[in-house]
């Protein structure tokens, strides 16, 4: 890869390659730059991984990365052997706590109507948050907004938007024992997260799958149709949460914390909340960062996803340093479902506008009865991205015909950049035309 910088000034610009903020530096350099003329800072990578490039003029900065064989990238740890047993048994105490909600009316305009809601979690605590519900006969589909991190009010508000586009009921929640227009002055503690049972991202799990049997207990629920969604901190809880229920049928989420946690033992980038780089600041020693690698392995959304099988809806922002690329990278390469990637190129921890609009689209393509049923303030939009490779095949011979769809809005659209790949199995496998939408794939 070759970053290119340009500068309308002339002087001397200070460069640095880096996989985040916390990682040794890769390279770094220095060089003179004549106003509007390009100089270039050429790397070429062992690894696949994404690279951040920073470079510096004075008070001025600017960011570009580069991917390489992003869908290559791995987790650096492997998955706990009681990751299973685990999480069976931290969802069975919650099974053993009532749900005892609480539901008391907050708003209501002509399309919907808003509730509070407080829900039991485990240990005594609970589960606050709005419920927005259509205004029809339904029964509706369901989708579960996650939180993003943070302490302050207001993080889970009632989620109308969605409601009404997307016709489904809404729910949003915190993850704090506090309501969500209150702050809660304990959040994120305690927190041991050296120790599997003390995390408090425990409670903040927990939380979601207990808005999940909420959400199952609502007449208005049409019984099945079930998504979550989550931004940042949100992301990361609805991968999990998607990957330890099977009742989710639907993710959408973009820049996902909690992946790749452990990427910073091998210098590499590691995700938010930085647990390793956590334990070096406070504790320094070797026992503790050991002891966070292991425990944190069973918050990793790498290890979840593995466990989700349906749609996902996903973006990724290349120029994020809060949570690298490079980890969620590592979290959707372990999905096996089908599933829909935005590349913002140029972003940092920001979710662009084509997320949000295509998320109302794809929510409505994986629960078409949404589009149709009732007659809401939908978007123009109703379609959205969706890609799909065809059926399954049974061949005898060694040749075999495959046709894929690539679809935008309903519409075909064959402009996009094809590529067809083996991605697992014993044999040799050659493609008569890589990237053609069908061809006959030779095996």
């Amino acid at each position: 890869m070759t970053f290119n910088v340009t500068s309308n000034t002339g002087g001397q610009v200070s460069w640095i390659l880096k996989y985040d903020n916390f990682a040794s530096i890769i390279s770094s350099g220095s060089m003179n730059i004549s106003p509007n003329q390009t100089q270039t800072i050429p790397y070429t990578s062992s690894a696949a991984g994404v690279i951040i490039c920073e470079v510096t003029q004075g008070n001025n900065q600017a960011l570009a990365a580069a991917a390489f064989s992003p869908f290559e990238i791995q987790p650096f740890v492997d998955e706990p052997a009681d990751f299973d047993a685990f999480w069976n048994g931290q969802k069975s105490l919650l099974a053993d706590v009532p749900i005892d909600p609480v539901v008391t009316f907050y708003q209501s305009n002509t399309y919907s109507t808003s509730y509070r809601i407080k829900l039991n979690n485990v240990d005594n605590r609970k589960v606050y948050g709005y419920i927005v519900i259509p205004n029809g006969p339904g029964p509706f589909p369901a989708i579960l907004d996650l939180p993003p991190y943070g302490t302050i009010a207001d993080l889970a508000v009632p989620n109308v938007g969605l409601a009404e586009q997307g016709g489904v009921i809404a729910v949003s929640i915190v993850i704090h024992n506090a309501p969500a227009d209150q702050v809660d002055p304990d959040a994120y503690l305690p927190d041991n997260y050296a120790d599997k049972d003390s995390s408090y991202y425990r409670w903040a799990i927990l939380s979601g799958i207990r808005a999940i049997d909420f959400i199952f207990t609502r007449n208005e629920f049409n019984g099945t149709d079930l998504g979550v969604v989550g931004v940042s901190q949100g992301a990361g809880l609805a991968t999990i949460v998607s990957g330890l229920d099977s009742r989710v049928k639907l993710l959408a989420m973009s820049n996902p914390v909690l992946s790749q946690n452990a990427g910073l033992k091998y210098n590499r980038a590691g995700g938010f909340p930085n647990f390793i780089q956590n334990s070096r600041s406070s504790f320094g020693t070797i026992s503790h960062e050991e002891a966070t690698v292991d425990a944190t392995r069973y918050y990793d959304a790498m290890f979840h996803i593995r466990r989700y099988g349906n749609p996902l809806y996903a973006n990724l922002s290349y120029e994020d340093v809060v949570t690298p690329a490079e980890t969620g990278f590592a979290t959707i390469n372990q999905s096996s479902g089908k599933k829909i990637l935005l590349h913002s190129l140029e972003l940092g921890h920001t979710h662009p506008f084509e997320y949000w609009v295509k998320r109302q689209d794809f929510i409505r393509r994986v629960f078409p009865s949404t589009l149709t049923t009732h007659p809401f303030p939908y978007s123009s939009n109703d379609q959205g991205y969706w890609i799909d490779a065809g059926d399954d095949l049974i061949i005898s011979g060694t040749t075999a015909g495959l046709t894929a769809s690539i679809l935008k809005n309903g519409s075909n659209n064959p402009s996009f950049i094809l590529g067809w790949k083996k991605i697992s199995g014993p044999g040799n496998v050659s493609f008569s035309n890589i990237n053609a939408v069908s061809y006959t794939h030779l095996r």
